[in-house]
């Protein structure tokens, strides 16, 4: 009996060994271990502007403009600095332009609305909604926006008859549909279809459904993820090591318009036609 003892006493020992190893890793992924977690989850206070709309959770803020009538921008802060407003991406002339906006206001909602879009934010969920002017959903909030240290997690609903394309160099199927990548450009020859990240990644992708595009340029050099309902079911789960959030959204009918938006703002499409093209076939 002695020596079954003694078997059991060393395999519990083993078990809880390797249960204090997998202790990290499982703090990492609710976010790094000790790290402040901050949530825009309720409005606090907002105010209008000749363009969009700056809202606030306590000392978290978002500002929300129109840079066209079919283009915004989004800024999201832990803090009231959002941060230097600069871009290596967004050209110049692009990232200031300003569209005149009507401002919303209802009891459960605040927002704005340009002659081809709306946006509203719920005031007691925080959740940011985007549609035509036809009150068609174009991209709505799942979760609020966290804050885990220097990194932040944002939420967007995943229709089950959207479709998503982008990205850079990416392998596996055109549509991202239900797969995870990391952009981060790595020299990763000779790279196989489950290889990931590879050589050019742009943090851009466009959703397309029932007629009806959105492209999403998350306008961040740090290393960022995108994740098209494969850890989380029908969301779609964009986390980044960086402490703010600066992404801009256009809408169109097409997909083709909505490229074609993109080159007129991004440098990486104009610096040259053979860049151009590069960029569009990385698309």
């Amino acid at each position: 009996m002695r020596p079954l003892y003694y078997r059991s006493v060393l395999s519990l020992l083993s078990l809880l060994c390797l249960f204090g190893a997998t202790l990290p890793a499982l703090r990492g992924q609710s976010g790094p271990a000790n790290a402040t977690i901050v949530l825009l989850d309720h409005v606090t206070s907002f105010s209008a502007l000749a363009n969009g709309i700056d809202l606030r959770d306590g000392d978290a803020r978002m500002q929300i403009v129109a840079l066209r009538k079919d283009v915004v921008r989004i800024r999201v802060s832990r803090s009231s600095d959002l941060g230097e407003d600069a871009s290596w991406a967004v050209l110049n002339d692009a990232r200031l332009s300003r569209d005149a906006v009507t401002p919303t206001e209802t009891a459960d909602n605040v927002g704005f609305q340009t002659a081809l879009l709306g946006v509203s934010v719920n005031r007691r969920t925080f959740a940011l909604t985007i549609s035509d002017r036809d009150g068609n959903i174009l991209q709505r909030d799942a979760r609020p926006t966290e804050f885990y240290g220097d990194s932040f997690r944002a939420y967007k609903e995943m229709p089950l008859d959207e479709h998503y394309f982008g990205l850079g160099d990416k392998p596996g199927p055109f549509d991202r549909r239900e797969q995870s990548f990391t952009l981060w450009n790595t020299d990763a020859y000779p790279f196989q279809e489950s290889t990931d990240p590879i050589y050019k990644c742009i943090p851009y992708f466009i959703s397309f459904r029932a007629g009806r595009a959105l492209g999403v340029f998350l306008d961040n050099t740090w290393r960022s993820n995108f994740d098209f309902g494969k850890q989380l079911a029908r969301i779609i789960h964009i986390f980044e090591d960086n402490k703010s959030l600066l992404c801009y959204k256009h809408v169109d009918k097409t997909m083709f318009a909505v490229t074609k938006e993109a080159s007129e703002c991004l440098t990486i499409a104009q610096h040259s036609v053979c860049c151009s093209q590069e960029f569009f076939a990385g698309l």
